[in-house]
């Protein structure tokens, strides 16, 4: 990373912690995005849809709260950068990522 001060460039080298046995991984199929003018909160959750879901019927999903990050705006552009340009990294690799469409109701 890069930082201009003044007429200058300086180097900035950030050293990322090594994962030890205490970092698990998470996993989350859902995510609540939220803000306020300061900051914005993304909300992890997994869903368990059921099987064989009635479809005349409404169904009712509870949520299991994964994490819930919350980040300064002023990072959030950079976020959004960095997801995009590794999604593009992804698609290039393995090809495209297709939303599901929904099923027409019969």
């Amino acid at each position: 990373m890069t930082e201009k001060t003044g007429d200058q460039m300086k180097r900035i080298k950030i050293h990322y912690p090594d994962v030890t046995e205490e970092d698990r991984p998470l996993y989350a199929n859902a995510v609540l995005v939220n803000h306020t003018p300061w900051d914005f909160a993304l909300h992890f959750d997994y869903l368990v849809m059921p099987v064989g879901m009635p479809p005349d019927q409404d169904v009712e999903l509870h949520a299991r709260k994964v994490a819930v990050i919350n980040i300064p705006a002023t990072l959030m552009r950079g976020l959004i950068e960095a997801l995009q340009a590794n999604l593009e990294h992804y698609e290039s690799q393995y090809g495209k990522i297709d939303i599901p469409k929904k099923r027409e109701q019969e």
